[in-house]
């Protein structure tokens, strides 16, 4: 029987990193093991009408570690089918449904080659002497790359997600790329409201992103309205939310801006404990609105009660 080895390292404070543990405890998974966990989440999906319920629900009903085991083992619970994945399923182009436009002719890198242009990872070196239309053409290609790196990078992630999970996607990604997380789960986040039969490449991603929270015939319907007429993405955000209403901020929060004195900031810095001094400024104006103190969970987020003692202050 062959030995699987696997390279372990110690990070700053001679400790093992959570990578090397993830990787240990996927050793000591065996292919038994693997597959009691897909009979635990085939029963649950089971029960679900055919779908695996959302992390959050596992998460709270006990159903962890199977989770882990198939962020970790993704082919083997490929036949699951997942709550993000019937999600997803409401963004596909229907059968039949017209099409905005043809799906763009997959290419190499090379065919997006313009004579008299060189390209460097920190510059781009044009020859003396092309013309106007080759440099027309020079800028045309750069704002075409400039808009498709968004969807290859979604594109990428998404293939990611369904190969090898979705944190360790993330977490290889950001090594591979160097961008931030929001910027991948901007990426993703667009990839996967619109398909690729889907998008439109007269258009930029701004357009899709401004049209990404409606139903999918409706955005479908003002991205060819926005090739039709010229609209920018900010005419079809406004046209969007104008048919189906402004989306509901979950957070219901309002952002103000506060100038202190130094002395005082530091103080308030020194009271918060850690925390933004921000939230302690919040809690301070919602404590002497109520009267009380503010009442959190374990979790951190304020109790139902002290909401409501907020929703009655006059």
């Amino acid at each position: 029987m062959a030995t699987q080895i696997v390279e372990l390292s110690y990070d700053s404070a001679d400790r093992w990193s959570d990578r090397n543990l993830e990787a240990c405890r996927a050793l000591r998974r065996s292919a038994q093991t693997v597959r009691r966990h897909v009979a635990v989440l085939e029963a649950v999906a089971a029960e679900h009408g055919g779908v695996l319920p959302p992390y959050k629900w596992l998460n709270a009903n006990g159903y962890f570690a199977s989770y882990n085991v198939m962020m970790e083992h993704p082919a083997d619970f490929k036949h699951i089918k997942t709550f993000e994945q019937q999600q997803a399923e409401k963004y596909q182009a229907k059968p039949g449904a017209a099409k905005i436009m043809s799906p763009a002719k997959y290419k190499k890198l090379s065919e997006y080659n313009v004579n008299g242009a060189h390209f460097a990872p920190t510059g781009l070196n044009i020859e003396p002497g092309i013309s106007e239309s080759e440099w027309m053409e020079l800028g045309r290609t750069l704002a075409t790359l400039c808009q498709s790196v968004y969807w290859w990078i979604g594109d990428f992630l998404q293939y990611g997600f369904r190969t090898y999970g979705k944190k360790a996607t993330f977490d290889l990604a950001q090594q591979a790329t160097g961008y931030t997380r929001a910027m991948l789960y901007s990426c993703s986040h667009i990839a996967k409201r619109f398909p690729p039969e889907r998008r439109v490449e007269a258009l930029t991603v701004y357009h899709h992103r401004a049209v990404a929270s409606l139903p999918p015939d409706t955005a479908d319907r003002l991205l060819a309205e926005a090739v039709e007429v010229g609209l920018t993405a900010r005419q079809i955000f406004a046209l969007g939310q104008g048919e189906c209403g402004k989306a509901k901020n979950r957070f219901n929060r309002k952002k103000v801006s506060v100038t202190l004195l130094e002395d005082t900031y530091g103080k308030l810095k020194a009271r918060a404990a850690g925390k933004r001094v921000g939230d302690l400024i919040s809690d301070i104006i919602e404590e002497w609105l109520t009267g009380v103190s503010v009442e959190r969970y374990a979790n951190g987020r304020k109790t139902k009660e002290f909401k409501s003692a907020l929703k009655v202050v006059q």
